[in-house]
C-alpha cells in the first residue's frame, strides 16, 4: 500500500485566531490514517498559546483547540504525527505529549521517501536572529507573558504583530539568502530541503547547471492567511507537490 507523507509548516495556533484551527482541521479530515503520515516543521502553536493558553486546558478533557483535537483523533485513529519545535512552540513538549501522544523529533528531520533523501529544518536556528527575538522565545518570557493582565497582554501582541509585519520583507530577503546558503552546503546530502519559520511558501527545483548541483528545497507556512503543505508520495516517479489554497 502507498503511503503519503503530507509536511506542512508554522500554523500558529491560537484560540483568538479559530479560522486556523479551522483550515487545519479540515486538512485533517481529509487524511487517511491507515496510508498517510503527517510531518509538521515547527510552531504548530503561537507563543500566546505556548504563554498563556496551554496553561488553562483541563488535564483530563481533550484540547480546546479545533486544530489538535483534529491532529489527536488522527493519532487516536492510528495514524503518524512527527513534530519538530518551532521557536514558538519549542517550549510545549510536555502538552503535545498529553494532548497527541507525540513528543519533539530531533531537528533536522530526514526520511527517505520515494527514492528521496529528505531533510526538514524548522530554520529559527539558521544564521543570527536579533537579541530581541532570541529574549522573546526564552522560557522566562513565556512565563512573564502568561501572567501580564489580558489588556497589556493584547497590547503587546498587537505591537509584535505590527512590527513584523513592518519589516517582514526585509526579514524573509535574510532569512532566505541563509536558506538558500544552507542548501549550497548540504547541497551532497539531500534531495529535498525544507524549511519554516517564515510564512511565503514557494518551490525550487532542483538545478543541474550550477556547481554542486542544487537539490531541490522549498518554504512552508502560510496558515494565517491560507492553506499549504508539501506532498510526498512512496511513489518516485510522483514528484514533490507543493499546495497552496
Amino acid at each position: 500500500m502507498t503511503t503519503t507523507t503530507w509536511i506542512l509548516s508554522d500554523v500558529h495556533l491560537r484560540w483568538d485566531r479559530p479560522e486556523r484551527a479551522e483550515r487545519l482541521a479540515r486538512f485533517v479530515e481529509r487524511r487517511d490514517p491507515s496510508r498517510d503520515r503527517l510531518v509538521i516543521g515547527g510552531d504548530l502553536c503561537d507563543f500566546w498559546f505556548a504563554s498563556r493558553q496551554s496553561h488553562t486546558e483541563p488535564p483530563d478533557q481533550p484540547p480546546r483547540c479545533l486544530g489538535l483535537r483534529s491532529l489527536a483523533g488522527f493519532v487516536a485513529s492510528g495514524g503518524r504525527l512527527s513534530l519538530i519545535a518551532g521557536n514558538h512552540d519549542q517550549w510545549l513538549n510536555h502538552y503535545y505529549q498529553r494532548v497527541l501522544n507525540t513528543s519533539f523529533t530531533p531537528e533536522p528531520w530526514v526520511e527517505t521517501i520515494g527514492g528521496r533523501v529528505v531533510h526538514l529544518y524548522h530554520g529559527h536556528r539558521i544564521g543570527r536572529p536579533p537579541f530581541w527575538k532570541v529574549a522573546m522565545e526564552s522560557r522566562r518570557f513565556l512565563d512573564a507573558f502568561r501572567v501580564l493582565p489580558e489588556p497589556f497582554a493584547v497590547g503587546l501582541s498587537q505591537r509584535l504583530d505590527r512590527n513584523n509585519d513592518r519589516t517582514r520583507l526585509e526579514d524573509d530577503r535574510r532569512v532566505l539568502a541563509r536558506y538558500q546558503a544552507y542548501v549550497q552546503t548540504h547541497a551532497r546530502q539531500a534531495h529535498l530541503i525544507l524549511f519554516g519559520h517564515i510564512h511565503t511558501p514557494v518551490f525550487h527545483p532542483a538545478r543541474d547547471d550550477v556547481f554542486p548541483p542544487r537539490p531541490s528545497w522549498a518554504v512552508l507556512g502560510g496558515w494565517q492567511t491560507q492553506s499549504s503543505w508539501l506532498r510526498l508520495d512512496d511513489d518516485p516517479d510522483h514528484p514533490p507537490c507543493l499546495v497552496v489554497e
